[in-house]
């Protein structure tokens, strides 16, 4: 143990990068990529080579633990999008255990997230089954009405889960998480705005509970002595159907049932800003309501949701909110970010600004998901260039995102690169965009690419006309010049 203190003390951010357990497996950080729907799977619902790749990174990025976006234990019915992975068979083994293999070669254990749509998919994604539920009662997302689920349906389903879990831990998977939150079938039980029956599975919290808790059991038995997480809708409002009170009560059930962890999140298709997180959204706004569900459980909860700098992440181990810090689209955006951190490089990390274009992405069906900032994401097979360019001069027009981004990928590949800009401050976009009420966030990419800036050899040329005159001007070698210390500009992401 002393070994283990000792070199926890060396790095930035200690408290992240402390061995901790859920249930039986120890994990080497607190840290956790959370599950993301990302559309890269194999039409046959294997893991394709794009998306071994994607996790691959992520995997080697420095995290604790990867949870492997939702699969679905019982397709058609339970599909919600296209193309999705799938447990819900014994051929799909093998894939699985391939993506093991990539996410344990970076050092990190692997989790898989078992997932039944309920009513929340369409009929395109269920080769035209009807969806179903705990009540008639449509997504209002979708407008399908779903045809509300029998006692062989409910029997039926829960015994899917066990079996896929079975399957993860064929596979190698260190965990199993089932997703009971957002409005998919689980906690569409748990929500008395879902949940209308009126029989042992409907009315009051306990007979809400009841088909949860019985997946619970099933994926206990199925995974054995492997830890079972449990993701958890828990929020203050009731617009879902389900309040933190009730959230709290159901967590305690739900670990009574087996599991060994409860990984705290909100929202649902009634409620995408309490899912998706709008620009706006405070940083760390969901940490209040793990804490809640942490003073009730005696097992491990994860915190997750906005999480984009380390110092925010230390603070919920520190004061007690959370146990591990589950990160979605910072990750998405670098997957490096654990590994920046425990090296005391925070200023290097691309950082997620919640501008939702990876949703908009994923949104569009059968459609890979991306970041607007990192273009590599989605894309890992694609090759990167190397020395191409050693020896010749380039030119970018429009100190934009876009412009130093291309700047940078080019001063990488080998390119003398001179970057023209008409206005005399950097990604003039930016600011403006930054200005509007509660748009800060994009000030940390702006200061981001600032820094990639510095430490590079472009040659940035504020307030020049790029006409054909100002590009045959330039010439190589090794400049740099920032905006005036004037501009309001931050020079680094706070931490």
């Amino acid at each position: 143990m002393l070994e283990v203190e000792e070199a926890v003390s060396n790095v930035a951010r200690p408290r992240l990068f402390e061995p901790a357990r859920i249930g039986s497996v120890l994990l080497p950080n607190r840290l956790i990529m959370a599950p993301m729907e990302s559309n890269l799977a194999n039409r046959d619902g294997t893991v394709s080579d794009t998306q071994m790749e994607y996790y691959r990174c992520r995997g080697a990025g420095g995290v604790g633990m990867v949870i492997v976006e939702y699969t679905c234990v019982e397709s058609p019915i339970g599909i919600g999008g296209s193309p999705q992975l799938r447990l819900d068979d014994d051929r799909l083994i093998e894939s699985h255990a391939k993506l093991v293999e990539a996410i344990h070669a970076g050092g990190a254990k692997a989790c898989v997230q078992l997932f039944h749509a309920g009513r929340q998919t369409h009929p395109k994604f269920t080769d035209g089954l009807q969806p179903i539920a705990a009540s008639p009662i449509p997504c209002p997302m979708y407008r399908k009405m779903p045809r509300e689920m029998t006692l062989e349906d409910i029997e039926r389903t829960a015994r899917k889960f066990g079996e896929a879990a079975a399957r993860a831990v064929a596979a190698g998977y260190d965990a199993v998480e089932i997703h009971g939150a957002h409005g998919y079938l689980l906690s569409n039980f748990l929500s008395r705005a879902s949940n209308h029956r009126t029989d042992a599975f409907g009315g009051n919290l306990a007979n809400r509970q009841r088909f949860p808790l019985m997946v619970v059991r099933a994926v206990r038995e199925g995974a054995g002595e492997f830890p079972v997480v449990f993701r958890h809708t828990a929020d203050e409002f009731v617009e879902d159907g389900i309040d933190i009170e009730e959230a709290k009560d159901s967590a305690v059930r739900i670990v009574e049932a087996g599991a060994d962890a409860i990984h705290v999140t909100t929202g649902c298709h009634e409620r995408l800003d309490r899912n998706v997180d709008p620009v706006w959204m405070p940083e760390g706004w969901r940490i209040p309501l793990a804490k809640a569900i942490r003073d009730r459980v005696d097992v491990p909860v994860i915190a997750v949701g906005v999480i984009r700098h380390a110092g925010i992440a230390e603070q919920a181990l520190e004061d007690g909110s959370a146990d591990f810090i589950a990160l979605g689209r910072a990750i998405l955006a670098d997957p490096d970010w654990a590994n920046k951190v425990r090296g005391g490089r925070e200023k290097e990390i691309r950082p997620c600004t919640s501008c939702n274009w990876c949703i908009v992405q994923i949104g569009k069906g059968d459609s890979p998901i991306g970041c607007a900032e990192n273009p590599r994401a989605g894309h890992e097979t694609d090759p990167l260039p190397v020395e191409v360019g050693k020896g010749l001069r380039a030119v970018v027009v429009g100190a934009g995102p876009g412009g130093i981004c291309a700047a940078l990928t080019l001063n990488q590949a080998g390119f003398q690169v001179s970057l023209l800009e008409l206005s005399t401050v950097v990604a003039p976009g930016l600011l403006a965009s930054a200005a509007a009420p509660k748009k800060e966030k994009f000030l940390w990419y702006r200061d981001y690419l600032i820094h990639k800036l510095a430490g590079s050899s472009v040659n940035l040329k504020l307030g020049v006309q790029a006409d054909a005159a100002a590009v045959a001007a330039v010439e190589p070698g090794r400049y740099q010049h920032f905006p005036p210390t004037n501009t309001g500009t931050k020079t680094g992401a706070p931490s």
